[in-house]
């Protein structure tokens, strides 16, 4: 795991970077994927790469969101995730 901020005072962005990060249930399996928060905008986008084929590098056991007071998931135990997607949330929808 790796971080990085970049960006000026207001329009900072701050990355939070797993590269071949193994799987829990799969230790072979292996993904790429990041964080990213806006200081400017409060949106926060979650990225992947090197997304395979297999059902747990899709998503299948994970819960993909963030988390609220009530709760915001993008995805919860399925296969979601393709590789070199996105996923944005924005404060319209925190």
């Amino acid at each position: 795991m790796k971080t990085a901020v970049t960006g000026t005072a207001g329009s900072r962005k701050f990355a939070i970077v797993w590269t071949n990060a193994a799987l829990t249930a799969d230790t072979a399996a292996r993904v790429t994927f990041e964080a990213v928060f806006e200081e400017a905008t409060g949106a926060i986008t979650l990225q992947y790469q090197s997304i395979g084929t297999a059902a747990g590098e899709k998503g299948a056991s994970a819960t993909v969101g963030i988390e609220n007071q009530g709760g915001l998931s993008y995805s919860f135990n399925e296969s979601a995730l393709t590789d070199l997607s996105a996923i944005r949330f924005t404060q319209g929808t925190i």
